[in-house]
């Protein structure tokens, strides 16, 4: 058999299902990350921090995409419900970064040979 016939396959997926998944992601993506992003940044104390969300919450819909329910047809509750535990995720994270930081000042303060 040539080559010329065969589809290349990566991981067990065809050439032409991962460019199908490519275009269903873009799709996916256009239709709801107006809705989303909006959504993210009236939760997130930065655009920074807004945009993050945002990506993070694109990322779990499409790696559980087989496995998320529709409600009424459409993934936006869903989409809302995961940005906002991304949300307060991200809050969670920043807030143990800066008590991180907050005790290693106190600790170099309290001992400066140590902060030489």
């Amino acid at each position: 058999m040539s080559g010329s016939g065969r589809r290349r396959h990566y991981e067990g997926v065809s050439t032409d299902e991962r460019a199908a998944d490519a275009r269903s992601f873009e799709t996916f993506y256009d239709l709801y990350a107006p809705a989303v992003a909006r959504f993210a940044w009236s939760v997130s104390p930065t655009s920074d921090a807004a945009q993050d969300v945002l990506q993070e919450t694109f990322l779990t819909a499409w790696s559980k995409r087989r496995t998320v329910r529709l409600v009424d047809g459409s993934a936006l509750p869903w989409l809302l419900t995961t940005c906002r535990n991304h949300a307060r995720n991200h809050a969670r994270r920043e807030r143990r970064w800066r008590d991180l930081l907050e005790l290693r000042e106190e600790s170099l303060a309290a001992d400066p040979v140590d902060g030489q």
